[in-house]
């Protein structure tokens, strides 16, 4: 099944569902993150690929993501045959989830250097790791401006969980 095939079938859905994109779903691919675009545009064009990369993703690598529900739905066709993976997930998702999907894979809005679904995977890791060690400082901060003393324990254990979340952040950089 060709790429062109399988937008034409997301059209397809799309356009029976409504005629008009609803306007949120018209503004939400600039706010997305540009390993979800790319991770969301391989669903369409590399399923398998796709879903292979969302299967080494754990459930709080998604927390705060625009597309939380899309990925969700997309690692439940698994074990479906990559040609019916597009099709089936758009008959999964809501209008506007549909809508996005449908806006994302259209042709031309590919970016011009996408990156592989797999690295989409590590990015959406080590942005959730970023997010762990900001929560981290500031509970270190919190603690520190209460009483450093009476929560030195509690103040070096955060500091050992946030060296850990920075190696691992490096890690997913190189």
């Amino acid at each position: 099944v060709s790429e062109e095939v399988v937008r034409q079938e997301i059209r397809r859905a799309a356009v029976a569902r409504r005629t008009t994109l609803p306007p949120v779903a018209v503004g939400r691919p600039r706010e997305l993150k540009a390993a979800e675009r790319d991770l969301l545009s391989a669903l369409v064009a590399r399923p398998q690929e796709a879903l292979d990369a969302l299967e080494w993703l754990e459930d709080a690598d998604f927390e705060g993501l625009t597309t939380t529900r899309i990925f969700s739905e997309a690692r439940l066709l698994r074990d479906l045959p990559a040609e019916r993976i597009p099709t089936t997930l758009l008959e999964r998702l809501s209008e506007e989830e549909t809508a996005l999907l449908a806006l994302i894979a259209a042709p031309g809005e590919a970016a011009l250097t996408p990156l592989t679904p797999l690295a989409c995977a590590r990015t959406l890791r080590r942005l959730r790791y970023e997010r762990e060690r900001a929560v981290t400082q500031r509970e270190i901060r919190q603690l520190q401006d209460e009483d450093a003393v009476r929560h030195a324990g509690r103040i070096v254990h955060l500091q050992t969980r946030k060296m850990d979340l920075a190696r691992k952040i490096e890690d997913l950089a190189n």
